[in-house]
């Protein structure tokens, strides 16, 4: 029996190489699932009344994520590409490919880029999951959601981070949606710490939030997703400032997250807060 994690990648190597760092020491294996074009296919997006061309050059997002990943010369690490026109199932579809070449993978940790586990935070939940005596069942990690800043973050909601995956007894993976949740499983939250791992995903840099919101207005409606607020980009992530509130990106739903609030990160690895520094040149405040 084995150890996989398995990431799915469309753009933004700000994180990848402090997320593989935190773990490689626990897996066996690790499989990069990478797209060489957005959901959907899109060249451009309508923002703000003008269209907008995607800077999305075929290879330049696997050259910027992988010149990160190729410095770590981890034999674990595979990199696969895998384009489909939505996210749906993704993740599903990704376990029963690794499942059909690697039989022995009895546990796979669905993994984003910008998810980094706490100092010890893969290894206790891992300790957690093994004492769980089932098969076939989907276990969910808790997160922190940095708000741009180690120091802040989005306040605790039921959005699971990580997921762990109990492949014992699987012909085929149950369907998932569109991250690694799955759609008709039952699903049982380990009891871990709020920061068992952090999610990065609201602190990188302004280059990728950029990308990360144009794209998002582009395929929105080819996915069945939340079309976003076209001013959360100028008007929200790049002004905030304390206090500021309604900072969710879906359109018409800004309110669900109410504001950011200030918080002592623990466990936090030093090479994490020392990547977040070199992005944004600066120190946590």
């Amino acid at each position: 029996m084995s150890t996989c994690a398995l990431y799915r990648i469309l753009y933004g190597e700000d994180y990848i190489q402090e997320s593989l760092l935190s773990v490689l020491p626990h897996v066996d294996h690790v499989f990069i699932y990478w797209a060489d074009r957005p959901w959907g296919g899109p060249t451009s997006a309508t923002y703000k009344g003008e269209r907008v061309e995607i800077p999305w050059e075929k290879g330049c997002m696997f050259d910027s994520w992988a010149e990160r990943v190729r410095p770590l010369g981890h034999e674990k690490i595979s990199l696969c590409g895998y384009y489909q026109k939505t996210p749906l199932h993704q993740f599903s579809n990704m376990i029963d490919r690794i499942k059909y070449i690697h039989p022995e993978i009895c546990t796979v940790i669905c993994m984003e880029p910008d998810f980094v586990f706490s100092e010890g935070g893969l290894e206790t939940a891992l300790s957690c999951y093994e004492e769980v005596p089932s098969t076939g069942q989907f276990f969910s990690v808790p997160q922190t959601e940095v708000w741009k800043n180690p120091c802040w973050r989005i306040p605790q909601r039921h959005r699971p981070g990580a997921w762990i995956v109990d492949t014992r007894g699987m012909s085929l993976c149950p369907r998932t949606g569109f991250s690694a949740q799955p759609l008709n499983e039952t699903i049982k939250a380990l009891a871990l710490p709020e920061q068992t791992m952090f999610n990065m995903g609201f602190a990188a840099s302004s280059k990728t939030m950029w990308m990360k919101h144009l794209t998002a207005i582009a395929f929105s409606s080819t996915i069945g997703d939340s079309r976003p607020n076209e001013s959360w980009f100028s008007d929200v992530w790049s002004s905030w400032a304390p206090g500021m509130q309604n900072l969710e990106i879906s359109l018409h739903h800004e309110h669900s997250i109410r504001e950011a609030e200030r918080f002592t990160p623990q466990g936090m690895p030093d090479y994490l807060l020392n990547r977040w520094s070199s992005i944004h040149d600066t120190v946590p405040r």
